[in-house]
């Protein structure tokens, strides 16, 4: 009876989560979306075997960026190599300094044990578990009853961040250690041991290392806010000082993530741009009580908003405990958590607050989506929901029918003014009034059983007390618990394993495309990274900026920026043709469906000859590029130009021959007559590019992958310099004769990641060995 009472619930927890997931344990289905896929492999009805996926809430970003880039750093891993490098987007871009690749999570470690597509589900699957488990043990540390630390680690578990950017499986588990870290500060504070100093160190990395800095920036501030909290709570200075020195030391161990992330930042247009994006309007706070009041993607009915952005949802019974917490005296825990709400409200919503933020220039924080700060507050309401259903049970007990009454009638005239907005047809045109009418009916059903509840609990608390008060208390779970399985659920889509990159036709043809052969066409990264084509495109937060620019004055030969966070070849510029033969795009792939559209590379308009069609396979075309050049190849030939505008006027003239030529940023000091030879790519991997060359003069190699600072060169064994070629490109210097030329990604800033990693990890073992001995 002991062990059930102190491990119930766990088992709970344990059991909500697995009804949620109980898709793939059950049916074998996995948690993932198809329907953007439909835009590569479509029509499904071309391939035998595949029925077209079911119409569910569309996650472009998870099929073409997160997965594709876990299924590369795996790879990688397996293969024996650290994933530093991609050469799969962007002509080659930094893979772990993009930072949502999350090639240093621990979670890695899954898809060494379980076949990939598995391995991904169970990563999505954890982390509503881990969310739930964690705060639990948070709100267990501040003394909590077991039945607020339920209902705490619910809300929080299935709040609406966690809920709508699970499956990207990054930003979810950048803050769901959140809880676990104030756990730690708490449990040291109490006890004073070292187990608890060195678990707070290790939130640290574990938080960066998930695979988004935005949210975990977020974490960082909230867990610096709450040890200063303590601080004035206990007023211990020697506990305080060691809760700082173990956060320096969690930051240590981050930093072989920062560092590169920093670096690439700082190369890139996000670095540039400061801006007030997805900030969440006022009116969008009916949707704390009704979540799909403005409609859902899901059911293709939302008119308003930005569902996944701007989601704060922790349930309606739980935002009243939340705010029931504020009622009559409150603990210094209460007063905290408010207080990180508020200011997260504030700097979520269009206030002064977030001008002064984005005015302040402050790198990421005034760069980013605002709006998703929104998560410290769910994350602060879960924690007040707990601490307020607590109060609500003693009051109960303490027959303060005042604070529950009036609570009860605060949220039934909120209610009452929504339905009078639906029934008077006011603010809403007749179609939106039918959305929201069917999207309030069941929060307003909730709160009437469970204000009927507690309500039956006033008037029946003087006939077995403790009964009562349990039977109310379970039924408040059971409701928390189906209102935020039913929102999760809707919002979460699962289906069957085979609709997830599924082997067909045109993919089989890709595997037969080297490595070092570039590819064109209309395919994001579900094609390229995820079956390994080199593309010129891509789509991330962080790429290069430079390379950007170069491939945005295709148009018209004019220096301009390219898009926030896409680079997109220009099909149809005036230097269209030249600049896919100079960077090796050997194959172009159309989509039959596709036909003579803008939006297609209109190889049809060239000459016969110059791009025959080699594959056909009634959905899918590949020709091939008899005029493209060499990946590698040799010039002998330079022209000096610094000005960026005018190294596009020299490489777009007509007089110069981009074969034989190139432009470099600073002088050899060296003459080149002409060039007689070759050079082979003999080897060409993420990380290291070989190349053997021949040649009986002086000449340049030009290697058309990106320059970037972290690539070194060997020319023999000895290093030689890179040169910054033909605006964003490489070129080194060969005196004549046979050479074995290397390019290896070798970046100093992963480097002095690992050196200060290491020296963390051994400072954090010897603190903590000098406390036990003391």
């Amino acid at each position: 009876m002991r062990i059930i009472k102190r491990f119930w619930p766990v088992v709970l927890i344990f059991a909500v989560w697995f009804i949620f997931a109980s898709p793939y344990f059950l049916k074998n289905k996995v948690p993932f979306s198809s329907t953007y896929l439909v835009n590569f492999f479509a029509p499904w009805s071309a391939y035998p075997g595949f029925s077209s996926p079911v119409k569910n809430n569309a996650m472009p970003d998870v099929i073409s960026q997160i997965v594709p880039w876990k299924n590369f750093t795996i790879d990688s891993f397996k293969n024996f190599q650290i994933p530093l490098w991609n050469s799969y987007s962007f002509s080659g871009t930094p893979h772990l300094a993009n930072y949502q690749s999350a090639v240093l999570s621990p979670f890695n470690l899954i898809f060494f044990i379980l076949p990939f597509i598995n391995a991904w589900s169970l990563l999505v699957l954890l982390q509503p578990l881990l969310a739930g488990l964690f705060m639990y043990l948070f709100l267990k540390s501040l003394k909590s009853s077991s039945e607020a630390s339920v209902i705490g680690s619910l809300s929080f578990m299935f709040c609406g961040f966690i809920v709508t950017w699970m499956a990207y499986a990054t930003l979810a588990f950048a803050i769901l250690f959140l809880p676990l870290s104030l756990f730690a500060i708490e449990k040291y504070y109490q006890t004073q041991e070292n187990k608890f100093l060195i678990l707070f160190s290790f939130t640290f990395p574990l938080s960066f290392f998930s695979g988004h800095f935005q949210i975990s920036l977020y974490f960082l501030l909230f867990v610096i806010s709450y040890v200063v909290f303590k601080f004035f709570q206990t007023k211990n200075k020697l506990n305080t000082s060691y809760l700082i020195l173990y956060t320096i030391l969690g930051l240590l161990l981050s930093l072989p993530q920062l560092l590169p992330s920093i670096e690439l930042y700082t190369q890139s247009l996000r670095s540039a741009i400061f801006q007030k994006t997805e900030v969440i309007p006022w009116s969008y706070l009916v949707t704390f009580i009704a979540p799909d009041f403005f409609g859902n993607p899901v059911t293709r009915n939302d008119w308003f908003g930005h569902y996944a952005e701007w989601n704060a949802y922790v349930g309606i019974i739980s935002l009243m405990f939340s705010i029931y917490s504020f009622l009559g005296k409150r603990k210094k825990e209460i007063i905290f958590f408010g207080i990180m709400s508020l200011v997260t409200l504030c700097l979520s919503f269009q206030t002064p607050l977030l001008d002064l933020l984005i005015a302040l220039k402050i790198p990421v924080l005034s760069t980013s989506a605002v709006g998703r700060i929104i998560v410290l507050f769910s994350f602060s309401a879960s924690v007040l929901a707990a601490l307020g259903f607590e109060k609500l049970i003693e009051d109960i007990k303490e027959k303060k029918n005042k604070y529950i009454l009036s609570w009860l009638l605060g949220f039934f005239i909120i209610f009452l003014s929504l339905w009078l907005i639906v029934f008077l047809k006011l603010f809403l045109s007749v179609d939106k009034i039918l959305i929201s009418k069917q999207n309030l009916i069941l929060p307003s059903i909730l709160f009437t059983v469970s204000a009927l509840t507690i309500l039956s609990g006033l008037l029946l608390r003087f006939k077995h007390s403790s009964y009562i008060l349990n039977l109310i208390s379970l039924i408040l779970i059971i409701i928390v618990a189906f209102d935020l399985l039913r929102f999760a659920g809707k919002w979460m889509p699962f289906e069957s394993k085979n609709l997830m990159y599924p082997n067909v036709l045109v993919t089989s043809q890709f595997s037969k495309i080297p490595k070092s052969d570039r590819v064109l066409g209309n395919l994001g990264g579900e094609a390229t990274t995820y079956y390994g084509l080199s593309s010129l495109e891509g789509y991330d937060a962080l790429y290069i900026k430079r390379y950007g620019e170069f491939i945005a004055s295709l148009s018209n030969g004019k220096l301009q920026e390219s898009a926030r966070s896409v680079v997109s070849f220009p099909k149809n510029g005036l230097y269209t043709l030249k600049t896919i033969n100079l960077l090796g795009v050997k194959y172009i792939i159309h989509k039959t469906a596709d036909g003579r559209s803008s939006w297609t590379f209109p190889f049809w308009t060239y000459k016969d000859g110059i791009f025959p069609r080699i594959y056909n396979d009634g959905v899918y075309e590949v020709f091939e590029n008899k005029n493209v050049f060499p990946r590698a190849f040799l010039v002998g030939k330079y022209i000096v130009q610094k000005n960026q505008q005018k190294i596009l006027n020299t490489m777009f003239s007509k007089n110069f021959n981009l074969r034989k030529e190139i432009v470099l940023e600073e002088d050899l000091n060296k003459k080149l007559d002409g060039v007689s030879g070759s050079a082979k790519i003999i080897s060409y991997t993420a990380n290291k590019i070989k190349i053997k060359t021949n040649s009986s003069r002086n000449s340049l190699l030009f290697l058309s992958d990106i320059y970037y600072s972290g690539w070194e060169a060997l020319v023999d064994g000895k290093n030689a310099k890179i040169y910054r070629a033909d605006y964003t490109f490489r070129a080194v210097y060969l005196p004549k004769g046979n050479h074995a030329v290397e390019f290896i990604y070798n970046p100093l800033s992963f480097r002095l990641g690992l050196i200060s990693a290491c020296l963390g990890l051994f400072a954090l073992v010897g603190f903590s060995l000098r406390r036990k001995i003391t």
